[in-house]
């Protein structure tokens, strides 16, 4: 829908591709080690190059800083038609250049050459310091990648924070939020309903950020969405976004039967979603045609390793939490779910 738009800042773009492919290969040359093995409650500890490798990046980007905050500020306000083309170019050029150069920095040879620049891009996020400007940056990508449909009416429900796509219909509309409203006025009763909740450790992400891939998933399988904003830390706690979820899911409960619900929830959203369930059977609510799951964060207690370790100890070879997001989220999560004591409590794997 965005692909005629004029690529913006060409030979910028071209620099940017070009750096980050050429520091993703000297890092993995010389720097990556192995995953680690030892049962731990951190991530695999790198080796004294990698460590000063680290150190080095964090003091360049706290000297840069000043140019960081105003750049990404101009980057978070540019129309989203420029990033998404700037966003494809970038991508075009690594894949081309990793062609070209015949590097395979992928965890297996026989991967697809786009799967090897993907694998140089967060190869170098492994030793990209993380805060929660970046990990918001990092996290709102998603709608640079996946922009909202044209021809898909979305409208914002107020009372529940959250947006409903009606993407299981066809109608001539822009691709853009159509107002507000208290209840779902088209598709009729007949109409499923996926309940969406987007993933972002707790800390990032947005429902609105997330309408576009929502959008791709409700109209392959032949439903409308329920995208919900469930609050993030530090605006808020853990509480507050089961709260957020929990409003959501009794307001569609009004809209549908349970037989015409389903609920997903990514990573951070799958947590979400699981405890929001768990509430409403010990509730005695009635239960939803199915849940779906990505990659759910379940587990947010450090009482039982055993549960806890693939999280930790496999850092290294996850494309999403690499040691720098673990090391940024986790000592958060005190924090994030109200007192030490809570983080069991509030796990959902735990039930």
């Amino acid at each position: 829908c965005l692909e005629d738009s004029p690529p913006p800042m060409p030979v910028v773009t071209l620099i940017a591709a070009v750096l980050v492919l050429a520091l993703s290969w000297f890092i993995g040359k010389f720097f990556i080690n192995g995953r680690g093995g030892e049962q731990r409650a951190r991530p695999p500890l790198g080796t004294a190059t990698q460590e000063t490798v680290i150190t080095v990046m964090r003091g360049l980007l706290w000297l840069l800083t000043p140019v960081e905050i105003p750049l990404l500020a101009a980057w978070n306000a540019a129309p989203l038609q420029w990033k998404y083309s700037a966003a494809r170019m970038g991508f075009s050029l690594l894949v081309n250049l990793n062609r070209i150069l015949g590097l395979k920095l992928g965890n297996h040879p026989s991967l697809s050459i786009e799967a090897h620049a993907i694998s140089s891009m967060m190869r170098f996020a492994k030793y990209l310091p993380m805060n929660l400007r970046r990990a918001r940056l990092a996290l709102n990508g998603i709608e640079t990648g996946y922009p909202p449909v044209p021809g898909v009416p979305v409208v914002y429900i107020k009372d529940i924070k959250s947006y409903y796509i009606h993407s299981a219909v066809d109608k001539e509309a822009k691709a853009e939020t159509k107002g507000e409203g208290s209840s779902i006025d088209a598709g009729g009763d007949t109409t499923p309903v996926l309940l969406y909740f987007f993933g972002g450790a707790f800390v990032g992400g947005s429902a609105k950020g997330n309408i576009g891939a929502a959008t791709r998933i409700g109209r392959t399988i032949g439903c409308d969405v329920l995208a919900v904003e469930t609050t993030t830390f530090p605006e808020g706690t853990i509480t507050e976004a089961f709260a957020d979820a929990m409003k959501a899911y009794e307001w569609v409960l009004e809209q549908r039967p349970p037989e015409k619900i389903a609920v997903l929830g990514i990573s951070s959203g799958g947590g979400i979603a699981t405890y929001t369930l768990q509430r409403a059977l010990e509730k005695k609510m009635p239960m939803p045609a199915g849940l779906i799951l990505l990659s759910p964060w379940l587990v947010y207690s450090l009482d039982d390793f055993e549960d806890f370790k693939s999280i930790c100890n496999n850092t290294m070879i996850d494309f999403v939490v690499n040691p720098r997001v673990y090391e940024f989220v986790f000592p958060q999560m005190a924090a994030i779910c109200e007192g030490e004591e809570k983080r069991k409590q509030f796990s959902p794997f735990y039930g």
